[in-house]
């Protein structure tokens, strides 16, 4: 039987010229996507026990186990590629920044200049 990674690969190849179609590109259609992956990897990994031998029963569940992966990998993928780097602000009841924060700085060379 082909490789774990192979099948993957397919599913989320697969999956992404699946995607271009008109009915995909609707919100309801968006929720059908993780639905797909499940039944082209189980159908994938089954063709796959039919062609190079294997049990169909055991390829079904693991082509799930695979496409439950596949979608991980693209949610993850997806995710890392939408990320927005933003600066974190630190809460003012921190006492370093509340000694080290421009209002803190500002109002001692208030105090100074008295």
């Amino acid at each position: 039987m082909l490789d774990s990674y192979i099948i993957v690969g397919m599913v989320m190849v697969l999956v992404g010229v699946v995607k271009t179609f008109s009915l995909f590109t609707s919100i309801r259609g968006k929720l059908l996507i993780p639905l797909l992956v499940f039944a082209i990897a189980g159908a994938l990994n089954v063709l796959n026990a039919f062609v190079f031998g294997g049990t169909i029963l055991q390829a079904l569940k693991d082509g799930f186990v695979l496409g439950a992966a596949a979608g991980g990998i693209y949610s993850m993928g997806k995710a890392a590629m939408n990320i927005k780097y933003e600066t974190v602000e630190l809460l003012p009841t921190d006492p370093y920044v509340k000694a080290n924060s421009v209002e803190a700085k500002q109002t001692e060379q208030n105090n100074n200049c008295i």
